[in-house]
């Protein structure tokens, strides 16, 4: 240790010390911006930035690997966002509000993440939400002294979401953007929620030492010595800093600390980029990021932590390791704590990408080199899904390449989830006024709004079967509360009830109506989201029954086992939120169901189903990454890892996820690199 970093470590010690003081003294904003004293320097933080959150399937993926993390202990708090003002898909009446990128907080889409974030809390790990970004207008709604307003939809959805912060991540500029301004809302936010709510802000590294400051007219030097934040987020990226050396002139971590010499090191955690897209400049890979944040956190004492923006993006040698990037972070900041070894899970071998199994039973088949999400492939091989650039609806008929289905006139963005025999897609789409409705497409016809139920805004289509019924959900007079729908051929849309809550979502449609016609989940009389089902018989949602019950659990699809003997039979495939995370399980209706994810790996669940009795989803692996598997109904054979089953696998990428399979075993689904992918069994390999 140099002199000068020597003196800074006993100036920072001495800062830290004076802090803990003044939050045990009670002495005006610090007390609740500071952090518990304790008689030796905190350990570095570790933040996992849960940004720019897909509602896709893919969702489950991500919060398997958040949760993954968590369980080993990689990281101490968790940012979700990007919450905004009143943004996109406002359901229709609405006043001022606050949405989650472009969705209304009550879209069942978002409910996975809210039941994450409760488990996450269980697990001591603290929820913010990130509030602002991109410069969108946010806090020229929320800082307008002239529309007050603004600020009850925020103090609401913290309250209702139990969130343990926020992050204040203002990149606008303006005379309302200022900092007197910024102080009133700070003073409301401290009255509010007390001393313990986390106050943080992510200004770029730069605002601290003099620099650019986007948001030009906030003075954070002067908020921080008044004590208002509990820390800094501080963007060592896009030019404002650059974590390891001040690339480009742009301030390195000590030069904040230098221009902050009043200012412990514990006040500013270190934002870096997870991947060269993560942000436009200044990505630094792991094995190069690490021993310098090993170096920050034996130099300084109390060293505020790393971030990295943003988790699901994050890479380890170029491949997509969120779970892993994570592990690098926190060992090189924290190695006493996190030093662990690998573990591989014996249930299942987890071959790494390019290998192959001894009997292949697949071939692989790119879908095309952009980058989409397959979601469901019908009885011809005709498969529909989305773009996962520019959110558009695509369908790709048998052999053929992908083809958008467009929007509603006006509309800006669309998403295909389900297709039948007859070609018939089904999804949604936003009608150019941000409000989102479950839509059919035809051949060449012209994409079908479908309505919704009695006094709604907004639906969504999940499935649709061979007979032209569509499940989905739809918002009814009541905007808190939506409800699943079938709608028949004829058009008529039918609101299924739930199990004695508020709300509900249909997800899936047999293929064969026999103990179940349709599925998905619903809030119980407690709240608590759970899987459901409606009998063959069309009689009221039923509950799927597990012998210890879930905190959270949904049926993403409906199969078929035939049996000589006993006939045909439904099987229900899904996940369910258990307390050590996410489990796959099937169930037929009068068997215990079968929670198998944990044969796999530490995460799992299941995606889609046919009327062979398979069904398919992802796993995470005893190393953290993301995989497909294949696995029959009932779990009579073992789920198999696809990435072992291919004759020609992907060079360089692996299959992160399966979507969907049709009764003739072809499975669709996403790469690793986010590129759609077609498996075609051998026996059919020249059809």
């Amino acid at each position: 240790m140099t002199n000068s970093a020597l003196r800074f470590a006993l100036t920072s010690l001495a800062a830290l010390a004076l802090a803990g003081a003044a939050a045990l003294a009670g002495e005006g904003p610090a007390s609740g911006a500071t952090e518990a004293a304790a008689s030796s320097p905190p350990a570095p933080r570790t933040l996992a930035y849960f940004a720019n959150y897909r509602h896709d399937p893919t969702l489950m993926a991500d919060l398997g690997m958040l949760m993954d993390a968590c369980q080993k202990g990689h990281m101490t708090h968790v940012i979700v966002g990007l919450f905004h003002c009143d943004w996109l898909n406002r359901p229709e009446g609405m006043g001022a509000c606050v949405s989650l990128n472009g969705l209304y907080l009550d879209d069942p889409t978002l409910q996975p993440l809210w039941e994450a974030v409760r488990l996450l809390q269980a697990r001591k790990i603290k929820v913010i939400a990130s509030f602002g970004g991109g410069g969108v207008g946010d806090y020229h709604h929320l800082l307008d002294p002239a529309h007050p307003e603004w600020y009850a939809p925020l103090r609401a959805m913290l309250r209702e979401r139990h969130l343990d912060g926020l992050d204040m991540d203002i990149e606008e500029s303006g005379n309302i953007v200022a900092t007197k301004n910024v102080r009133r809302i700070l003073k409301k936010l401290r009255r509010d929620f007390g001393d313990g709510f986390l106050i943080t802000s992510a200004p770029v590294a730069s605002a601290l030492t003099g620099g650019s400051n986007i948001s030009s007219g906030i003075n954070y030097k002067k908020l921080m010595k008044e004590g208002w934040f509990t820390w800094y987020n501080l963007q060592f990226y896009n030019g404002f800093g650059d974590v390891l050396g001040g690339a480009y002139g742009s301030p390195d971590y000590e030069a904040v600390l230098r221009a902050n010499k009043d200012v412990s090191p514990r006040k500013f955690v270190a934002g870096v980029p997870t991947s060269p897209a993560s942000a436009g400049g200044n990505y630094h890979a792991l094995s190069a990021l690490t021993p310098k944040l090993r170096e920050l956190a034996a130099t300084y004492p109390g060293f505020g932590g790393v971030y990295g923006w943003t988790f699901q993006e994050a890479q380890v040698e170029g491949q997509l390791d969120p779970v892993g990037w994570m592990k690098g972070v926190a060992e090189a900041v924290r190695p006493e704590k996190d030093s662990q070894p690998e573990t591989e899970e014996a249930s299942m071998r987890s071959p790494r990408p390019g290998s192959k199994s001894a009997a292949p039973l697949y071939t692989f088949h790119a879908l095309g080199a952009a980058a989409a999400l397959p979601t469901a492939i019908n009885a011809n091989g005709d498969v529909v899904g989305w773009t996962t650039e520019d959110g558009q609806a695509f369908l790709a008929p048998r052999g053929g390449a992908m083809r958008p289905l467009g929007t509603f006139p006006g509309g800006h963005g669309s998403q295909a989830t389900a297709v039948n025999a007859s070609g018939q897609a089904a999804g949604w789409s936003d009608d150019g006024h941000y409000d989102v409705r479950a839509f059919l497409k035809e051949g060449s016809q012209q994409m079908a709004d479908l309505g919704t139920l009695p006094g709604g805004s907004q639906s969504r289509a999940s499935a649709i079967n061979d007979g032209g019924e569509i499940a989905g959900w739809s918002f009814t007079s009541d905007a808190l509360a939506p409800h699943a729908f079938l709608r028949d051929s004829a058009g008529a849309m039918v609101d299924l009830g739930t199990l004695g809550g508020a709300a509900s979502q249909a997800t899936a449609l047999a293929p064969s109506a026999v103990q179940a016609k349709l599925a998905g989940w619903a809030q119980d009389a407690a709240a608590s989201w759970q899987a459901c089902y409606l009998p063959g018989d069309g009689t009221a949602m039923k509950s799927v029954l597990f012998s210890a019950k879930p905190q959270a659990s949904q049926v993403a699809a409906i199969g078929l086992i035939h049996d000589d003997y006993l006939g045909d039979s439904n099987f229900m495939a899904g996940w369910a939120l258990m307390p050590a995370g996410f489990d796959a399980f099937l169930w037929t209706a009068g068997s215990p169901v079968d929670l198998f994810g944990t044969r796999i790996g530490s995460q799992a669940a299941a995606t889609a189903a046919n009327a062979k009795g398979e069904a398919v989803g992802w796993y995470l692996d005893g190393r953290g990454a993301c995989r497909a598997f294949l696995v029959s109904a009932g779990g009579q054979v073992m789920p198999q890892d696809l990435n072992g089953l291919m004759e020609n696998p992907p060079p360089g990428d692996s299959l992160m996820i399966a979507t969907g399979i049709n009764d003739s075993g072809w499975i669709v689904g996403q790469t690793l690199g986010g590129k759609p992918f077609l498996l075609v069994p051998m026996s059919e390999r020249n059809s």
